[in-house]
Formats: structure tokens, sequence, C-alpha cells
């Protein structure tokens, strides 16, 4: 899986090139965990936590392949950095694998501050 993921990527990353090769791409890795599994081997939970470090090790080795490639750490601010600050990151209810709204703006506040300049963030207030 590591390998088709990494080769699929490579592929987008040609295509673009073609087409801008002044292009810059940003990847990340969803917070939203798997909610059913069609492994036999493994329980959702695990199936989840092994599909997540499987595109985060992708994303890390794609970012460092292209100069152009630029990891966000969604992921990481959704699961490590909110909750340490004791944040929920997570809906409540039946949709409870989904993140809240209010993690989905931190995670976007970040990224516009990152990846943009003021005109674009002032226009969004």
């Amino acid at each position: 899986r590591y390998d088709e993921n990494l080769e699929n990527l490579e592929r987008i990353h040609s295509i673009m090139a073609m087409h801008n090769p002044a292009c810059k791409i940003v990847v990340t890795v969803s917070p939203v965990h798997l909610w059913a599994t069609f492994r036999v081997d493994s329980d959702v939970i695990a199936a989840s936590c092994n599909s997540k470090s499987t595109l985060r090790a992708v994303a890390d080795q794609f970012a460092v392949n292209h100069d152009n490639v630029f990891y966000f750490p969604a992921y990481e601010m959704a699961t490590i950095y909110l909750p340490l600050m004791g944040r929920s990151i997570f809906s409540e209810g039946r949709e409870n694998f989904h993140v809240n709204q209010a993690t989905v703006d931190f995670i976007m506040e970040q990224f516009f501050r990152f990846y943009s300049d003021t005109s674009v963030t002032d226009g969004l207030k």
C-alpha cells in the first residue's frame, strides 16, 4: 500500500508539472478516522491507525522527493495538538468520527496563515 500510494502521488506530480512546472503542492492527511474496514485480520481502530500511518509516511516521502511539495500537519493538529490543549475535536452523537467545526476552523486558519498572504485571509473575515 505504501508503494502504490507513493507511485500515485508521483504520477500526479508528473502530470501537474507537465501543465504547470511552477506549481506548488500541499499534501495532508485527513484526521477523520475510518468508520469501517473490509479487513478480516484487523478491527476498524487498528485499520484506521494503519491507514493514517501509511498515508502520513507516504506524504512525508513525497514532500522529501520534491522541492515544490509541502506537508501541512492537519492530522497532527487535530489528533495531537488540539487534544493536548484540552480541546474536543470530534463531533458529538452519531457522527462522532468527524471532526467538529471548531477543529475545521482552527486547521483552516493555520493553513491560510502558513500558505497565503494577508489579502486572502483578510477577505475571509
